[in-house]
Protein backbone atom coordinates (compact mmCIF):
# COMPACT_ATOMS: atom_id res chain seq x y z
CA UNK A 1 0.00 0.00 0.00
CA UNK A 2 0.95 3.83 -0.52
CA UNK A 3 0.45 5.53 2.76
CA UNK A 4 1.32 9.41 3.30
CA UNK A 5 1.93 10.10 6.45
CA UNK A 6 1.31 13.57 8.36
CA UNK A 7 3.84 14.49 10.80
CA UNK A 8 3.95 17.95 13.29
CA UNK A 9 7.67 19.12 12.37
CA UNK A 10 7.93 20.46 16.18
CA UNK A 11 6.61 17.41 18.06
CA UNK A 12 8.93 14.23 16.09
CA UNK A 13 9.57 11.29 18.09
CA UNK A 14 11.64 8.11 17.75
CA UNK A 15 8.09 6.08 17.45
CA UNK A 16 7.13 8.12 14.69
CA UNK A 17 10.59 6.95 12.74
CA UNK A 18 10.51 3.73 14.13
CA UNK A 19 6.73 3.08 12.64
CA UNK A 20 7.79 4.12 9.29
CA UNK A 21 10.48 1.86 9.23
CA UNK A 22 8.47 -1.15 10.33
CA UNK A 23 5.74 0.39 7.34
CA UNK A 24 8.44 -0.31 5.27
CA UNK A 25 9.72 -3.30 5.83
CA UNK A 26 6.61 -4.56 5.64
CA UNK A 27 6.64 -3.40 2.05
CA UNK A 28 4.66 -0.62 1.80
CA UNK A 29 5.79 2.73 0.03
CA UNK A 30 5.86 5.50 2.36
CA UNK A 31 5.64 9.29 1.92
CA UNK A 32 6.02 11.63 4.79
CA UNK A 33 4.89 15.40 4.89
CA UNK A 34 5.33 18.08 7.46
CA UNK A 35 2.25 20.15 8.45
CA UNK A 36 2.91 23.62 8.68
CA UNK A 37 1.10 24.84 11.95
CA UNK A 38 3.36 22.98 14.25
CA UNK A 39 2.68 23.83 17.90
CA UNK A 40 6.01 23.17 20.27
CA UNK A 41 5.66 21.24 23.16
CA UNK A 42 5.31 23.16 27.04
CA UNK A 43 8.62 23.20 28.11
CA UNK A 44 7.54 22.25 31.32
CA UNK A 45 6.70 19.12 29.40
CA UNK A 46 9.86 18.13 27.91
CA UNK A 47 11.71 19.33 30.55
CA UNK A 48 10.11 16.33 32.52
CA UNK A 49 11.12 14.20 29.64
CA UNK A 50 14.43 15.10 29.87
CA UNK A 51 14.86 14.98 33.23
CA UNK A 52 13.59 11.23 33.27
CA UNK A 53 15.77 10.19 30.38
CA UNK A 54 18.70 11.58 31.51
CA UNK A 55 17.74 9.91 35.33
CA UNK A 56 17.25 6.36 33.86
CA UNK A 57 19.69 6.81 31.39
CA UNK A 58 17.87 6.45 28.60
CA UNK A 59 19.37 5.48 25.60
CA UNK A 60 18.53 7.24 22.04
CA UNK A 61 16.56 4.34 20.55
CA UNK A 62 13.83 5.14 23.22
CA UNK A 63 10.76 5.95 21.76
CA UNK A 64 10.81 8.82 24.07
CA UNK A 65 13.78 10.55 22.07
CA UNK A 66 12.76 13.80 20.05
CA UNK A 67 14.39 13.72 16.73
CA UNK A 68 14.20 16.69 13.97
CA UNK A 69 12.79 16.76 10.55
CA UNK A 70 16.17 15.26 8.96
CA UNK A 71 16.07 11.87 10.92
CA UNK A 72 12.84 11.39 8.39
CA UNK A 73 14.91 12.18 5.17
CA UNK A 74 14.21 9.08 3.23
CA UNK A 75 10.58 9.03 3.58
CA UNK A 76 10.10 13.36 3.05
CA UNK A 77 12.19 12.26 -0.79
CA UNK A 78 9.89 9.48 -1.50
CA UNK A 79 7.43 10.45 -4.43
CA UNK A 80 3.88 9.10 -4.46
CA UNK A 81 2.04 9.40 -7.88
CA UNK A 82 -0.72 12.13 -8.32
CA UNK A 83 -2.54 13.93 -10.63
CA UNK A 84 -3.51 17.78 -11.62
CA UNK A 85 -6.77 18.65 -11.40
CA UNK A 86 -8.94 21.28 -10.18
CA UNK A 87 -10.06 18.81 -7.16
CA UNK A 88 -8.19 17.46 -4.79
CA UNK A 89 -7.05 13.75 -5.28
CA UNK A 90 -5.56 10.89 -3.04
CA UNK A 91 -1.66 10.84 -2.89
CA UNK A 92 -1.90 7.66 -1.44
CA UNK A 93 -4.57 5.06 -0.66
CA UNK A 94 -4.62 5.72 3.16
CA UNK A 95 -2.71 8.66 5.30
CA UNK A 96 -1.85 8.35 8.51
CA UNK A 97 -2.20 11.41 10.53
CA UNK A 98 0.26 11.42 13.60
CA UNK A 99 0.26 15.52 13.40
CA UNK A 100 -2.70 16.13 15.25
CA UNK A 101 -1.96 18.17 18.63
CA UNK A 102 -5.51 20.39 18.89
CA UNK A 103 -7.76 19.75 16.02
CA UNK A 104 -8.17 17.52 12.89
CA UNK A 105 -7.31 18.79 8.87
CA UNK A 106 -8.93 17.80 6.51
CA UNK A 107 -7.30 15.64 4.27
CA UNK A 108 -7.56 14.49 0.69
CA UNK A 109 -6.65 10.68 1.68
CA UNK A 110 -8.83 8.12 3.73
CA UNK A 111 -6.93 8.98 7.04
CA UNK A 112 -6.21 7.23 10.14
CA UNK A 113 -6.19 9.18 13.10
CA UNK A 114 -5.05 7.78 16.88
CA UNK A 115 -7.47 8.36 19.24
CA UNK A 116 -6.58 8.58 23.55
CA UNK A 117 -9.74 7.61 25.57
CA UNK A 118 -11.70 9.10 22.94
CA UNK A 119 -9.64 11.92 21.91
CA UNK A 120 -8.05 12.71 18.70
CA UNK A 121 -5.29 15.51 20.21
CA UNK A 122 -2.35 14.25 21.03
CA UNK A 123 -2.39 16.22 24.32
CA UNK A 124 -5.16 13.39 25.69
CA UNK A 125 -1.82 11.37 26.04
CA UNK A 126 -0.01 13.59 27.76
CA UNK A 127 -2.61 14.61 30.22
CA UNK A 128 -3.13 11.01 31.04
CA UNK A 129 0.13 10.03 31.53
CA UNK A 130 0.62 12.86 33.71
CA UNK A 131 -2.27 11.88 35.75
CA UNK A 132 -0.21 8.64 35.66
CA UNK A 133 -2.22 6.42 33.98
CA UNK A 134 -2.22 5.07 30.30
CA UNK A 135 -5.43 5.89 28.13
CA UNK A 136 -7.12 3.72 26.21
CA UNK A 137 -5.91 3.47 22.63
CA UNK A 138 -7.95 3.15 19.49
CA UNK A 139 -7.59 4.41 15.81
CA UNK A 140 -10.50 6.71 13.88
CA UNK A 141 -10.88 6.15 10.08
CA UNK A 142 -12.67 8.62 7.73
CA UNK A 143 -14.06 5.51 6.00
CA UNK A 144 -16.81 5.64 8.63
CA UNK A 145 -17.88 7.61 11.80
CA UNK A 146 -19.80 4.50 13.44
CA UNK A 147 -16.85 2.23 14.34
CA UNK A 148 -13.17 2.48 14.98
CA UNK A 149 -10.21 0.10 15.36
CA UNK A 150 -9.75 -1.29 18.86
CA UNK A 151 -6.20 -1.42 20.19
CA UNK A 152 -6.50 -2.32 23.84
CA UNK A 153 -5.61 -0.55 27.21
CA UNK A 154 -1.60 -0.77 27.52
CA UNK A 155 -0.05 -0.92 31.15
CA UNK A 156 2.95 1.42 32.65
CA UNK A 157 5.29 0.02 34.38
CA UNK A 158 6.61 3.38 36.20
CA UNK A 159 4.01 5.68 36.17
CA UNK A 160 6.33 8.49 37.68
CA UNK A 161 8.90 7.97 34.64
CA UNK A 162 6.90 10.08 32.12
CA UNK A 163 9.20 9.07 29.27
CA UNK A 164 9.31 5.77 29.96
CA UNK A 165 5.41 5.39 30.24
CA UNK A 166 5.74 7.51 26.54
CA UNK A 167 7.84 4.53 25.27
CA UNK A 168 5.42 1.45 26.34
CA UNK A 169 1.51 3.46 25.48
CA UNK A 170 3.55 4.06 21.82
CA UNK A 171 4.78 0.81 21.41
CA UNK A 172 1.22 -0.59 21.52
CA UNK A 173 -0.01 2.22 19.31
CA UNK A 174 2.65 1.39 16.92
CA UNK A 175 1.54 -2.28 17.17
CA UNK A 176 -1.64 -0.71 16.87
CA UNK A 177 -1.07 0.69 13.70
CA UNK A 178 -0.07 -2.15 11.62
CA UNK A 179 -2.12 -4.30 12.53
CA UNK A 180 -4.86 -2.00 11.64
CA UNK A 181 -3.13 -1.31 7.60
CA UNK A 182 -2.15 -4.95 7.86
CA UNK A 183 -6.01 -5.76 7.64
CA UNK A 184 -7.09 -2.46 5.34
CA UNK A 185 -5.10 -4.07 3.07
CA UNK A 186 -6.95 -7.60 3.91
CA UNK A 187 -10.38 -5.53 2.80
CA UNK A 188 -11.48 -5.64 6.13
CA UNK A 189 -13.30 -2.57 7.59
CA UNK A 190 -13.96 -0.94 10.85
CA UNK A 191 -15.79 -2.32 13.51
CA UNK A 192 -15.43 -1.56 17.09
CA UNK A 193 -17.64 0.11 18.79
CA UNK A 194 -16.77 4.10 19.09
CA UNK A 195 -16.91 5.01 22.49
CA UNK A 196 -17.81 8.45 23.74
CA UNK A 197 -15.27 11.18 24.25
CA UNK A 198 -14.49 11.31 28.20
CA UNK A 199 -15.66 14.51 30.07
CA UNK A 200 -12.24 15.43 30.65
CA UNK A 201 -12.04 17.20 27.20
CA UNK A 202 -9.45 19.44 25.90
CA UNK A 203 -11.11 22.61 26.99
CA UNK A 204 -12.21 21.38 30.48
CA UNK A 205 -8.16 19.46 31.25
CA UNK A 206 -6.43 21.88 33.31
CA UNK A 207 -3.00 23.65 31.25
CA UNK A 208 0.27 21.06 30.57
CA UNK A 209 2.20 23.83 33.06
CA UNK A 210 -0.50 22.89 36.29
CA UNK A 211 -0.36 19.20 35.08
CA UNK A 212 3.04 18.80 35.14
CA UNK A 213 3.23 20.81 38.68
CA UNK A 214 1.07 17.78 39.93
CA UNK A 215 3.04 15.58 38.49
CA UNK A 216 6.09 16.58 40.04
CA UNK A 217 4.59 17.01 43.62
CA UNK A 218 3.56 13.32 43.05
CA UNK A 219 6.89 11.83 42.47
CA UNK A 220 8.12 14.16 45.26
CA UNK A 221 5.43 12.45 47.84
CA UNK A 222 6.65 8.89 46.32
CA UNK A 223 10.14 9.66 47.39
CA UNK A 224 9.15 10.64 50.50
CA UNK A 225 6.85 7.24 50.92
CA UNK A 226 9.98 5.29 50.23
CA UNK A 227 12.13 7.07 52.48
CA UNK A 228 10.02 6.35 55.29
CA UNK A 229 9.51 2.97 54.37
CA UNK A 230 13.40 2.59 54.29
CA UNK A 231 13.55 3.66 57.91
CA UNK A 232 10.75 1.72 58.84
CA UNK A 233 11.45 -1.25 56.72
CA UNK A 234 7.99 -1.14 56.21
CA UNK A 235 7.75 -1.45 52.47
CA UNK A 236 5.10 -3.40 50.53
CA UNK A 237 6.55 -7.18 49.11
CA UNK A 238 4.44 -10.08 47.88
CA UNK A 239 4.05 -12.92 50.12
CA UNK A 240 2.51 -16.36 49.14
CA UNK A 241 -0.48 -17.82 51.20
CA UNK A 242 -3.08 -20.60 50.96
CA UNK A 243 -6.20 -21.95 52.68
CA UNK A 244 -8.35 -24.81 52.93
CA UNK A 245 -11.56 -25.28 49.83
CA UNK A 246 -14.17 -27.68 49.06
CA UNK A 247 -12.54 -30.22 47.59
CA UNK A 248 -12.78 -30.03 43.19
CA UNK A 249 -14.83 -26.69 43.48
CA UNK A 250 -13.17 -24.20 41.32
CA UNK A 251 -12.89 -20.38 41.59
CA UNK A 252 -15.84 -18.17 42.18
CA UNK A 253 -15.88 -14.14 41.82
CA UNK A 254 -15.91 -12.35 45.07
CA UNK A 255 -13.87 -11.14 47.60
CA UNK A 256 -11.62 -12.50 50.23
CA UNK A 257 -10.46 -11.86 53.87
CA UNK A 258 -6.96 -12.37 53.99
CA UNK A 259 -7.68 -13.97 58.14
CA UNK A 260 -8.90 -16.47 56.15
CA UNK A 261 -5.32 -17.48 54.70
CA UNK A 262 -2.25 -18.96 56.28
CA UNK A 263 0.72 -16.79 55.13
CA UNK A 264 4.31 -18.32 54.56
CA UNK A 265 6.92 -16.87 56.89
CA UNK A 266 9.93 -15.37 55.73
CA UNK A 267 13.22 -13.94 57.38
CA UNK A 268 12.56 -10.46 56.45
CA UNK A 269 15.65 -10.91 53.80
CA UNK A 270 13.63 -12.41 50.78
CA UNK A 271 10.22 -12.50 49.38
CA UNK A 272 8.10 -15.48 47.70
CA UNK A 273 5.44 -15.23 44.76
CA UNK A 274 3.74 -17.09 41.96
CA UNK A 275 2.66 -20.25 44.13
CA UNK A 276 1.53 -23.57 42.42
CA UNK A 277 0.39 -26.82 44.19
CA UNK A 278 0.69 -30.08 42.82
CA UNK A 279 -0.52 -33.38 44.50
CA UNK A 280 1.54 -36.14 44.22
CA UNK A 281 0.83 -39.43 46.29
CA UNK A 282 -1.47 -37.83 48.61
CA UNK A 283 1.38 -34.70 49.61
CA UNK A 284 0.55 -31.26 48.52
CA UNK A 285 3.50 -29.51 47.02
CA UNK A 286 3.54 -26.14 46.32
CA UNK A 287 6.48 -24.43 43.62
CA UNK A 288 7.21 -20.95 44.71
CA UNK A 289 9.55 -18.06 42.91
CA UNK A 290 11.79 -16.82 45.52
CA UNK A 291 13.42 -13.73 45.28
CA UNK A 292 16.48 -13.20 47.83
CA UNK A 293 16.91 -9.43 48.90
CA UNK A 294 21.00 -10.32 48.33
CA UNK A 295 20.91 -11.57 44.44
CA UNK A 296 17.77 -9.96 43.28
CA UNK A 297 17.33 -12.67 40.90
CA UNK A 298 14.47 -15.29 41.08
CA UNK A 299 14.87 -18.74 42.14
CA UNK A 300 12.40 -21.88 41.76
CA UNK A 301 11.92 -23.61 45.20
CA UNK A 302 9.34 -26.33 46.66
CA UNK A 303 8.08 -26.56 50.23
CA UNK A 304 4.67 -29.18 51.48
CA UNK A 305 1.58 -28.37 52.95
CA UNK A 306 0.77 -31.37 55.95
CA UNK A 307 -2.71 -32.15 56.04
CA UNK A 308 -2.81 -30.01 59.03
CA UNK A 309 -2.12 -26.68 57.31
CA UNK A 310 1.53 -27.17 58.66
CA UNK A 311 4.15 -25.49 55.92
CA UNK A 312 7.16 -27.03 55.28
CA UNK A 313 10.35 -24.76 55.03
CA UNK A 314 10.94 -23.68 51.35
CA UNK A 315 13.99 -25.24 49.83
CA UNK A 316 15.16 -24.32 46.41
CA UNK A 317 14.89 -26.81 43.71
CA UNK A 318 15.95 -25.55 40.19
CA UNK A 319 18.38 -22.26 39.82
CA UNK A 320 19.80 -20.66 36.88
CA UNK A 321 22.30 -17.27 35.71
CA UNK A 322 19.00 -15.44 35.15
CA UNK A 323 15.80 -14.86 36.80
CA UNK A 324 12.98 -17.70 37.16
CA UNK A 325 9.55 -17.34 38.04
CA UNK A 326 5.96 -18.67 37.45
CA UNK A 327 6.84 -22.50 38.32
CA UNK A 328 4.28 -23.97 36.68
CA UNK A 329 4.11 -27.78 37.00
CA UNK A 330 1.91 -30.43 35.31
CA UNK A 331 1.71 -33.96 34.54
CA UNK A 332 1.73 -34.94 30.56
CA UNK A 333 2.42 -38.74 29.23
CA UNK A 334 3.20 -40.06 32.61
CA UNK A 335 6.05 -37.78 33.64
CA UNK A 336 6.29 -34.52 35.21
CA UNK A 337 7.53 -30.90 33.52
CA UNK A 338 7.74 -27.42 34.56
CA UNK A 339 7.40 -24.21 32.56
CA UNK A 340 8.82 -21.56 34.42
CA UNK A 341 9.22 -18.45 33.17
CA UNK A 342 12.44 -17.72 31.51
CA UNK A 343 12.25 -14.74 29.76
CA UNK A 344 15.34 -12.76 30.90
CA UNK A 345 17.19 -15.63 29.21
CA UNK A 346 15.47 -15.11 25.77
CA UNK A 347 12.36 -17.78 25.47
CA UNK A 348 10.50 -20.19 27.01
CA UNK A 349 12.31 -23.67 28.25
CA UNK A 350 10.78 -26.84 28.98
CA UNK A 351 12.08 -28.65 31.94
CA UNK A 352 11.23 -32.54 33.03
CA UNK A 353 11.49 -33.69 36.93
CA UNK A 354 14.58 -36.50 37.00
CA UNK A 355 13.72 -36.96 40.53
CA UNK A 356 10.79 -35.06 41.65
CA UNK A 357 10.49 -32.49 43.52
CA UNK A 358 13.90 -31.69 43.50
CA UNK A 359 15.41 -32.24 40.34
CA UNK A 360 15.01 -30.94 37.06
CA UNK A 361 16.38 -30.74 33.23
CA UNK A 362 15.84 -28.25 30.70
CA UNK A 363 14.49 -30.41 27.55
CA UNK A 364 13.99 -27.95 25.04
CA UNK A 365 13.29 -24.32 24.30
CA UNK A 366 9.75 -24.18 23.13
CA UNK A 367 9.08 -20.81 21.68
CA UNK A 368 11.66 -17.66 22.07
CA UNK A 369 11.23 -14.25 23.23
CA UNK A 370 10.53 -12.26 25.87
CA UNK A 371 7.17 -14.90 27.11
CA UNK A 372 5.81 -14.39 30.22
CA UNK A 373 3.84 -16.40 32.73
CA UNK A 374 3.59 -19.02 30.13
CA UNK A 375 0.25 -21.23 31.30
CA UNK A 376 0.00 -24.80 29.12
CA UNK A 377 -3.98 -25.77 29.04
CA UNK A 378 -5.31 -28.53 26.48
CA UNK A 379 -7.90 -27.51 24.13
CA UNK A 380 -10.16 -28.89 21.18
CA UNK A 381 -7.30 -31.67 20.25
CA UNK A 382 -4.40 -29.60 20.60
CA UNK A 383 -2.18 -28.16 23.65
CA UNK A 384 -1.90 -24.16 24.03
CA UNK A 385 0.29 -21.92 25.64
CA UNK A 386 -1.40 -18.42 26.78
CA UNK A 387 1.57 -16.19 27.78
CA UNK A 388 2.09 -12.31 28.40
CA UNK A 389 4.30 -10.51 26.11
CA UNK A 390 6.39 -7.57 25.17
CA UNK A 391 5.90 -5.54 21.56
CA UNK A 392 9.13 -2.81 21.04
CA UNK A 393 9.19 -1.08 24.11
CA UNK A 394 5.64 -1.70 25.32
CA UNK A 395 5.28 -2.85 28.88
CA UNK A 396 4.71 -7.06 30.04
CA UNK A 397 1.51 -6.27 31.94
CA UNK A 398 -0.66 -5.76 29.16
CA UNK A 399 -0.65 -8.25 25.82
CA UNK A 400 -1.70 -11.63 25.76
CA UNK A 401 -0.21 -14.19 23.17
CA UNK A 402 -1.07 -17.98 22.24
CA UNK A 403 0.57 -20.87 21.11
CA UNK A 404 -0.55 -24.11 19.86
CA UNK A 405 1.10 -27.38 18.92
CA UNK A 406 -0.29 -31.33 18.46
CA UNK A 407 2.69 -32.76 21.20
CA UNK A 408 4.36 -31.01 23.86
CA UNK A 409 7.81 -30.63 22.52
CA UNK A 410 6.31 -28.54 19.17
CA UNK A 411 7.17 -27.15 16.94
CA UNK A 412 4.64 -24.38 18.60
CA UNK A 413 2.81 -22.29 16.56
CA UNK A 414 2.41 -18.87 17.00
CA UNK A 415 -1.75 -17.32 16.75
CA UNK A 416 -2.26 -15.28 13.46
CA UNK A 417 -3.85 -12.48 15.83
CA UNK A 418 -1.09 -12.00 18.32
CA UNK A 419 -1.25 -10.69 20.67
CA UNK A 420 -5.08 -11.84 20.65
CA UNK A 421 -5.82 -9.11 23.61
CA UNK A 422 -4.19 -5.51 24.66
CA UNK A 423 -5.81 -4.81 28.28
CA UNK A 424 -3.91 -3.86 31.31
CA UNK A 425 -7.11 -5.03 33.02
CA UNK A 426 -6.95 -8.90 31.97
CA UNK A 427 -4.05 -9.89 29.79
CA UNK A 428 -1.24 -11.14 31.55
CA UNK A 429 -2.06 -15.27 33.19
CA UNK A 430 -2.41 -15.54 36.43
CA UNK A 431 -2.47 -19.13 36.95
CA UNK A 432 -3.64 -22.36 35.11
CA UNK A 433 -6.92 -22.55 32.96
CA UNK A 434 -10.00 -25.24 34.50
CA UNK A 435 -13.03 -26.11 32.67
CA UNK A 436 -16.60 -25.44 34.45
CA UNK A 437 -20.07 -26.37 33.21
CA UNK A 438 -18.22 -27.43 29.65
CA UNK A 439 -16.89 -24.02 29.15
CA UNK A 440 -13.30 -22.89 29.63
CA UNK A 441 -12.24 -20.37 32.43
CA UNK A 442 -8.70 -18.12 32.50
CA UNK A 443 -7.80 -16.29 35.68
CA UNK A 444 -5.97 -13.06 34.40
CA UNK A 445 -3.83 -10.45 36.01
CA UNK A 446 -5.58 -6.93 36.81
CA UNK A 447 -3.01 -4.68 35.95
CA UNK A 448 -4.50 -1.35 35.23
CA UNK A 449 -3.94 0.23 39.02
CA UNK A 450 -0.48 -1.55 39.89
CA UNK A 451 0.78 -4.75 39.00
CA UNK A 452 -1.05 -7.88 40.37
CA UNK A 453 -3.26 -5.27 41.82
CA UNK A 454 -5.93 -7.99 41.03
CA UNK A 455 -7.28 -10.87 39.38
CA UNK A 456 -10.01 -11.22 36.30
CA UNK A 457 -11.99 -14.19 35.82
CA UNK A 458 -12.32 -15.07 32.12
CA UNK A 459 -14.69 -17.24 30.04
CA UNK A 460 -13.04 -18.30 26.53
CA UNK A 461 -16.13 -18.29 24.31
CA UNK A 462 -14.02 -19.52 20.60
CA UNK A 463 -10.33 -20.82 20.57
CA UNK A 464 -9.45 -22.31 17.09
CA UNK A 465 -6.23 -21.79 15.32
CA UNK A 466 -7.99 -18.72 13.67
CA UNK A 467 -9.59 -16.55 16.51
CA UNK A 468 -9.75 -15.75 20.12
CA UNK A 469 -12.68 -14.46 22.25
CA UNK A 470 -12.57 -14.06 25.82
CA UNK A 471 -15.11 -12.12 28.76
CA UNK A 472 -14.79 -11.26 31.93
CA UNK A 473 -17.33 -13.01 34.29
CA UNK A 474 -16.29 -11.21 37.45
CA UNK A 475 -13.40 -10.45 39.73
CA UNK A 476 -11.21 -11.32 43.34
CA UNK A 477 -9.58 -9.31 45.01
CA UNK A 478 -9.10 -8.89 48.99
CA UNK A 479 -10.30 -6.76 51.57
CA UNK A 480 -8.73 -3.90 51.78
CA UNK A 481 -7.11 -3.20 55.35
CA UNK A 482 -7.71 0.09 55.01
CA UNK A 483 -8.35 2.77 52.56
CA UNK A 484 -5.42 4.95 53.33
CA UNK A 485 -2.46 5.04 51.10
CA UNK A 486 -0.68 1.68 51.47
CA UNK A 487 -2.93 0.10 53.39
CA UNK A 488 -4.69 -1.55 50.76
CA UNK A 489 -3.74 -5.42 49.90
CA UNK A 490 -3.09 -6.07 46.58
CA UNK A 491 -4.03 -9.72 44.76
CA UNK A 492 -4.49 -12.04 44.16
CA UNK A 493 -1.59 -12.10 41.72
CA UNK A 494 -1.46 -15.86 41.05
CA UNK A 495 -4.16 -18.18 42.06
CA UNK A 496 -4.01 -22.15 41.61
CA UNK A 497 -5.93 -24.72 43.74
CA UNK A 498 -5.67 -28.53 43.64
CA UNK A 499 -7.77 -31.17 45.76
CA UNK A 500 -8.81 -29.04 49.09
CA UNK A 501 -6.28 -26.13 48.65
CA UNK A 502 -6.15 -22.87 47.25
CA UNK A 503 -2.74 -21.21 47.05
CA UNK A 504 -2.19 -17.13 46.17
CA UNK A 505 0.35 -14.61 46.50
CA UNK A 506 -0.49 -10.59 47.57
CA UNK A 507 1.27 -7.36 48.11
CA UNK A 508 1.24 -6.05 51.73
CA UNK A 509 3.07 -4.08 54.10
CA UNK A 510 4.53 -5.85 57.21
CA UNK A 511 2.40 -3.27 59.46
CA UNK A 512 -0.47 -4.36 57.46
CA UNK A 513 -0.25 -8.00 58.35
CA UNK A 514 0.36 -7.58 61.42
CA UNK A 515 -3.27 -5.75 62.23
CA UNK A 516 -4.88 -9.10 59.89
Amino acid sequence: MRIHVYLDGARLFRWHLALLELLAADGHVIAVSFVDNSEPLPVSLTALFDYDRARSRASSDRFSTRLNSQAFAPYVAAQLETKTCAKPVPLADIALDLATSTKATTRPERVLRPLYDGAIEDYALFHALLDQRAPALAIADSLTEAAIWNVGLPAIETPWRIATSFDQVTSRLAQGVLRVIGKIAAGLKPGDARVAAPENSASSRPSILVATGHFAASRAARKVTRAREKITRDAPKWHVAWRTIADGTVPEPGVSNLAEFHILPDDGQRFFADPFVFLKNGERHIFVEELPEATGRGHISHFTISADGIASTPRPVLEAPYHLSYPLVFEHGREIWMLPESSAAGGLDLYRAERFPDRWTKVARLIDGRIHDATIFSHGGRLWIAAGNETLQSASWDGLSLYSADALLGPWEAHPDNPVLIDARAARPAGALWIADGALYRPAQDCSEAYGGGLKLRRVTELTRDHFREETVGSMSFVPKTHKPGGRILGPHTLSRAGSLEVVDFYARPSVLRQT
